[in-house]
């Protein structure tokens, strides 16, 4: 499966975002809030699964793959993003401009994963 390909599984093709978007937009800040992806550069050394706090990583198809709809870049557990951190291979775990989202939005996602019942 390609890196596209993984991108773009959890993605509604209906939601009308657009992957090949222009990425240069001035009014961006310098790093908005996003999901995490794991690019082919990726080992599988295993080093990031244990330390997700939500559990969006797991083994894939040759590398580790990061759900989206659990990755909160770790707003709400840490001030970076723990699995880049730990990954022995630089910039191999990334942020993923595909599944961008607002800091509130994440710390509101790491909420909801981790509220009891």
């Amino acid at each position: 499966m390609t890196l596209l390909m993984r991108m773009n599984q959890d993605r509604d093709p209906l939601a009308g975002d657009d992957l090949f978007a222009p990425e240069s937009d001035p009014s961006r800040k310098e790093h908005e809030p996003m999901a995490m992806v794991i690019l082919e550069s990726c080992i599988n050394c295993g080093n990031c699964e244990p330390d997700c706090p939500n559990d969006a990583i797991s083994p894939g198809d040759g590398i580790y793959e990061i759900r989206t709809d659990l990755c909160t870049e770790c707003v709400g557990h840490a001030d970076e993003p723990t699995c880049a951190q730990l990954c022995p291979v630089a910039d191999t775990i990334v942020i993923d401009p595909a599944h961008v989202e607002s800091r509130e939005a994440l710390q509101s996602k790491f909420e909801r994963i981790h509220a009891t019942a």
